[in-house]
C-alpha cells in the first residue's frame, strides 16, 4: 500500500514537472518517473525479500 501511495505521488510529482516545460513535457516525464518508480519497486521489493527471509 505505501509503495502505491509513493508511485501514485512519483507520477503527479513527474506530471507537474512535466508541465512546467511544454515543450518537452515527454521527455521530461519519462526522465523523471521512470527512474523513481524503478527504484521505488527496488526498494521495496528489497524490504519484502529481508521481511519475508526473518519470519
Amino acid at each position: 500500500m505505501i509503495a502505491d501511495v509513493l508511485i501514485i505521488a512519483e507520477l503527479a510529482y513527474s506530471i507537474y514537472r512535466g508541465s512546467l516545460n511544454p515543450e518537452y513535457i515527454a521527455s521530461v516525464f519519462l526522465k523523471t518517473y521512470i527512474p523513481a518508480v524503478l527504484v521505488t519497486l527496488l526498494i521495496f521489493r528489497v524490504l519484502l525479500r529481508k521481511l519475508a527471509s526473518e519470519e
